[in-house]
């Protein structure tokens, strides 16, 4: 949890950090520091904040292994709340931070972090899937596609194709 929590508060402060290079590169504000320092201080409260709206929605508990649609809601749920704070109680304190900086950081927020558990997912998945046994799945209806799910699950069996004699 620790590792996940510090991972994610580093790629959240990336994707701030890209945001606002693509606003200013866009925008041609001036520096980029001049953006940057004044809100540096709001910008690391909200993402800390930002972590614990994931522990409390319980995104931490999901073990990598079995990451489903629920991680990838909470993941969203919180960039979207994150995104929505950065810009909502930026405009209310006047730091100047645009809604395209808001959006940005979202988007890239959502790569990096429901990305990056994906390609750990994959990865694990890819390690696990070399050693189990491959089935063949006799019916290709509703229970046959339930085992499909249930064995996606599993590290001991793969389904490999489906078997139906109803054409």
């Amino acid at each position: 949890m620790l590792i996940s929590g510090t991972v994610d508060f580093v790629c959240l402060s990336v994707s701030f950090l890209c945001a606002a290079y693509i606003h200013q590169v866009t925008v041609n504000d001036g520096p980029l520091s001049a953006f940057l320092l004044p809100k540096a201080v709001y910008v690391y409260a909200s993402i800390t904040l930002t972590i614990l709206i994931f522990i409390r929605l319980g995104l931490y508990r999901a073990v990598v292994r079995f990451l489903g649609g629920q991680a990838l809601r909470a993941v969203l749920t919180g960039i979207l709340i994150s995104g929505s704070l950065i810009y909502g109680a930026g405009q209310v304190i006047g730091l100047g931070i645009s809604l395209s900086v808001a959006m940005n950081y979202m988007f890239i927020s959502l790569i990096f972090i429901g990305g990056s558990r994906l390609f750990v997912r994959a990865l694990v998945n890819a390690k696990t899937r070399k050693s189990n046994h491959k089935v063949l799945i006799y019916g290709a209806g509703a229970s046959g596609r339930q085992l499909l799910l249930a064995l996606e699950n599993s590290v001991e069996y793969r389904a490999t194709a489906f078997v139906d004699d109803d054409p």
